[in-house]
Formats: C-alpha cells, sequence, structure tokens
C-alpha cells in the first residue's frame, strides 16, 4: 500500500503519484512502447479540461509510436534521471 508522504525512505518505500505526473515524466509512453511488442496498452481517457477520466489495460493492434513522440519521452526521462539521479543511486546501493 502506498504511503501519503512524498518522501521516499526504506519506512515509506512507495510514493503514490498520480496519473499526470506519470505521463509528464515521459514514462508512460515509454511504458507502453515496451507493452506495444506483446500487443498490449495501457489507455489514459483524458477528459477536455485534462484530467485523467479512466485508465485501463487493453490488447492494440499498434506497434510503437512516432519518431518525434518517443524522442519527446527520451527527452523527459533524461530529465527526470537527471533531477532524481542522487536518490535512484541511493535506492539502488542499499
Amino acid at each position: 500500500m502506498a504511503n501519503e508522504s512524498n518522501q521516499l525512505s526504506a519506512d515509506n518505500p512507495i510514493v503514490k503519484i498520480d496519473w499526470n505526473e506519470f505521463r509528464e515524466t515521459g514514462l508512460f509512453r515509454f511504458v507502453n512502447s515496451f507493452l506495444h511488442i506483446f500487443g498490449y496498452v495501457i489507455v489514459m481517457e483524458v477528459g477536455d479540461d485534462g484530467t485523467v477520466k479512466s485508465v485501463y489495460p487493453a490488447k492494440t493492434i499498434w506497434r510503437g509510436f512516432t519518431q518525434e513522440a518517443m524522442s519527446d519521452s527520451y527527452k523527459k526521462v533524461a530529465e527526470l534521471m537527471h533531477r532524481d539521479h542522487e536518490e535512484i543511486l541511493k535506492f539502488a546501493k542499499e
């Protein structure tokens, strides 16, 4: 079960984030590009106001995304890694 505190620690190993934050990191598209290999996808339905209405797994015929879309995701993931590199390394070593 995720803790509501936003600080990762040995006592708080899971920090819940919302779907918008996950999407903004670039990880949502990155994960979906992997799932496409197997014919699966995580679908995120977003309302006109930008709020996430529903998220669910599904099967798909699609395989991959455009080069432009993936480049955008790689940049976002690189920014995330740059921002969180000390924390990622700290927990990887534990």
